[in-house]
């Protein structure tokens, strides 16, 4: 059976080190995809839905991360 690709933008899949904090922990994780709306990151803990989170970015070949929150 062939799942059906639903979002609106597409993924690319690349491996970027991300720092992620929310209310009840601080890893630093990999990711293996990102889109123009989002990103997946797999983690031990589980948020509530309404929790914001802090992301730090690191791309390849630049020094400088990138933050959302």
């Amino acid at each position: 059976m062939e799942l059906t690709e639903r979002r609106k933008h597409p993924r690319k899949e690349i491996s970027l080190f991300v720092d992620y904090s929310g209310q009840k922990v601080l890893q630093y994780k990999i990711t293996k995809d990102i889109g123009q709306r989002g990103l997946f990151l797999q983690t031990q803990t589980v948020e509530l839905p309404v929790t914001k989170v802090n992301l730090i970015i690191h791309f390849p070949h630049d020094k400088q991360a990138y933050e959302a929150c």
